[in-house]
């Protein structure tokens, strides 16, 4: 008879079940608080009331949870990430950090980041560098940290993808670039 957005809901006036008549998402309202009322004249719906009173014992309140479904991908806040090293990093340094956003609720808005491409080279010049292992990925905090020794001849700019992915595999992609600062 009453509540938040009450005509979400019906209830079956012989079997008590109530029910949603709508579709329900999380993400758009994550609570229903309801009035249920209690009355002799089952086969006809009493009028609406406008809030609960707990003093009328044929009311009654409640609040339906809406659990969430993991109906979202995530999304990277840019699709193009830069970022520069110098020869004074050192192996092992976190220099930049890619971030996405997800929005589900709980397990379901847990992330993980990873490279997902090759770490290509490009106008690269200088010492033998394994590029492929060049940089390593936090797969938590979607932080980048140098995998090698910068030295002083290298010139030019790496550029790869990184991903990210919710546990149910929803992802996106994003490109970074990173380069060699004299």
């Amino acid at each position: 008879v009453g509540g938040d957005n009450a005509s979400m809901f019906d209830l079956n006036p012989f079997s008590h079940e109530i029910m949603s008549v709508q579709p329900l998402d999380r993400e758009d309202k994550d609570s229903y608080k309801l009035v249920i009322k209690a009355t002799e004249e089952c086969h006809q719906k009493p009028s609406s009331i406008s809030s609960f009173n707990p003093s009328d014992d044929s009311l009654l309140q409640l609040i339906v949870q809406i659990d969430d479904q993991n109906d979202n991908s995530p999304k990277f806040s840019q699709k193009v990430f830069t970022g520069g090293i110098s020869t004074d990093i050192d192996y092992g340094t976190s220099f930049m950090q890619v971030f996405a956003e997800n929005k589900d609720f709980g397990i379901h808005a847990r992330l993980e980041y990873f490279i997902c491409s090759v770490i290509n080279p490009v106008l690269y010049e200088g010492a033998e560098l394994d590029s492929s292992s060049a940089f390593a990925m936090d797969p938590v905090t979607g932080e980048i940290q140098l995998n090698f020794d910068p030295q002083r001849n290298q010139k030019g700019y790496f550029e790869f993808d990184v991903c990210v992915r919710d546990i149910g595999g929803n992802n996106d992609t994003s490109k970074v670039y990173i380069y060699l600062l004299g």
